[in-house]
């Protein structure tokens, strides 16, 4: 589904979990990674530089796999200190679920930058997986230069996706049951609930005539 895609990577489901390789890893016989990125479920904690006066830090981060395939943020930590300084980000989880499959290598961390007339997160920083501890020294003038974090509803599929179809527009369209269920375009990893569609019958099959899906 993924144009130009540089790793050349394959997509299947009805074999267990939705799962996907590389073209060179299948011709080496290596085994398959699964579909999605896990949300990060431990908070993390943020020590402050200072005493608090009225400015206010929201923190999170992701997990990101090798191929930067990013999933959905951990829950917020918000506190409120003096700006300048370092404020210590620690505990942050450094286990993945089923890491061996996940092919996890990285997080992301992001924050909000206080007097901003938006509440999005800003890119901080990438560290390795396995480091449970950051320490942000960055500006808020510098970080608010940075991306945003876009993967808020970046789900993995579910783990009983019965199959799935390719979308002229990059998108992919898989079922379980009745439940219709879609993809970010071009981010087949991606699978946000808010786009998830439930229909009268029990689906046997998906079919792309052009532009148009057809439901079995």
């Amino acid at each position: 589904p993924l144009v130009n895609d540089t790793h050349n990577r394959y997509y299947w489901a009805g074999d267990g979990a939705p799962k996907y390789n590389t073209f060179n890893r299948l011709l080496l016989n290596q085994p398959e990674f699964l579909l999605g990125i896990p949300t990060p479920t431990v908070t993390p904690v943020v020590t402050p530089p200072g005493p608090g006066d009225d400015t206010f830090r929201s923190y999170v981060y992701t997990f990101v796999s090798a191929y930067g395939e990013e999933g959905a943020p951990s829950p917020p930590t918000t506190v409120q200190a003096g700006a300048a300084g370092t404020w210590a980000i620690t505990g942050m989880q450094t286990v993945v679920p089923d890491a061996a499959q996940r092919n996890v290598t990285l997080k992301r961390i992001y924050r909000t930058v206080p007097g901003n007339t938006s509440t999005l997160f800003y890119f901080v920083a990438e560290i390795p997986v396995g480091d449970a501890n950051y320490n942000d020294t960055f500006a808020d003038d510098v970080v608010a230069l940075n991306n945003t974090l876009e993967s808020t509803s970046y789900l993995p599929p579910p783990s009983d996706l019965e199959g799935f179809v390719v979308m002229p527009n990059g998108y992919l369209v898989g079922w379980v049951g009745r439940r219709l269920l879609f993809s970010e375009p071009y981010r087949p990893h991606a699978w946000p609930a808010e786009y998830e569609i439930g229909i009268e019958f029990e689906i046997v099959g998906l079919a792309v005539w052009g532009n148009t899906l057809i439901i079995g």
